[in-house]
């Protein structure tokens, strides 16, 4: 299966950590070549859409991760403001 046809099947529906890292560690690491020539007439072309989905598909990862992450910051800290409220409710009661 070619780099291509890997990355145009649909990504899991679930945002995981694991698959974050494993794009982000096989990420192309720019090299320098000794020669400017492509293999083919669109090969560059083709390689910079591939290289660009996976970058893409890695800001969306950190974007839905981030988004998590600070939903349940938030939910914590309103739930130990809540449990403080119940608990000196009660005490006054």
């Amino acid at each position: 299966m070619s780099e291509a046809a890997s990355f145009a099947a649909a990504p899991p529906a679930i945002t995981t950590q694991a698959e974050l890292d494993h794009l982000t560690a096989n990420r192309p690491a720019s090299a320098p070549e000794q020669h400017l020539t492509p293999d083919g007439p669109d090969a560059g072309q083709v390689r910079q859409q591939v290289d660009a989905m996976a970058e893409n598909r890695i800001a969306h990862l950190q974007n839905r991760l981030q988004h998590v992450r600070e939903g349940f910051e938030r939910d914590y800290a309103f739930g130990q403001v809540q449990n403080r409220a119940q608990t000196d409710f009660e005490r006054c009661r």
